[in-house]
C-alpha cells in the first residue's frame, strides 16, 4: 500500500485550513500580532475545522462557475490509498492539471484573504475586546497595547477612548527571565 499520495493528497486539502488559521491570528493591520501556536494537536484541528469551511463553498462553487465538477470518487480512491488505484482516476488527475492547480491556488489565497479579512473586521469593530472567543491567544499583545484594561472593564470600550488612551498611557512590564539557571529582570 502506497500512503505517499493519499498523504500528499491530505496536506492539499488541509493547506488552506492552516493558512486561513494563520491569516486570521497574524492579520495585516500596522498592530501585526504576533502569532502563538498551540499543540499540533490543536493546530491540525484548528486545520481541520477551518479548511471544511473553505472546501464546502469551493466545492459548491466550482460547478456553479465552470464547466468542471470535482470527481468525488476519485477523491475517495486517492484517500484510501490501494496499490489498486482506478485508472480512471490517474487519467483524471492527468486530464486536468491546470484545473486541479488553479483550485488550489484559489483556496489556498481566498483562505489567505478571508482570514486576514476576518482579522481586520474583527479589530475594527473592537469584537475581540467584546467577546472572549474571539480574543486572540497573545496576552502580551493586549497587555502592551494598553488594551487588557478594556477587556477587563468593557463599558470603556470606544474608539476615541481606546486612542486616547493608546496616546497617552505608558506600559510598563518587568519580565523575568532564567537564563542559565540565574534569574534576570
Amino acid at each position: 500500500m502506497n500512503i505517499a499520495l493519499p498523504a500528499l493528497f491530505i496536506s492539499f486539502l488541509l493547506l488552506p485550513g492552516i493558512l486561513l488559521s494563520f491569516a486570521y491570528r497574524k492579520g495585516f493591520w500596522r498592530e501585526k500580532s504576533p502569532v502563538t501556536f498551540g499543540s499540533f494537536q490543536a493546530e491540525l484541528g484548528k486545520g481541520l475545522l477551518f479548511s471544511l469551511l473553505v472546501h464546502l463553498p469551493a466545492i459548491w462553487l466550482v460547478p456553479v462557475v465552470s464547466s468542471y465538477s470535482i470527481d468525488f470518487e476519485a477523491v475517495l480512491w486517492i484517500l484510501q490509498g490501494s496499490s489498486s488505484v482506478n485508472a480512471a482516476v490517474i487519467e483524471s488527475i492527468i486530464e486536468y492539471p491546470g484545473q486541479i492547480i488553479m483550485y488550489l491556488l484559489l483556496t489556498n489565497g481566498g483562505a489567505v484573504l478571508l482570514g486576514m479579512w476576518l482579522h481586520w473586521a474583527i479589530r475594527s469593530f473592537l469584537l475581540d475586546l467584546r467577546v472572549d472567543f474571539l480574543r486572540f491567544n497573545n496576552p502580551w499583545f493586549y497587555t502592551l497595547s494598553a488594551e487588557s484594561m478594556f477587556i477587563e472593564d468593557k463599558s470603556l470600550i470606544d474608539r476615541d477612548i481606546i486612542r486616547q488612551v493608546k496616546e497617552n498611557v505608558l506600559v510598563y512590564a518587568a519580565v523575568v527571565v532564567e537564563q542559565g539557571g540565574e534569574p534576570i529582570i
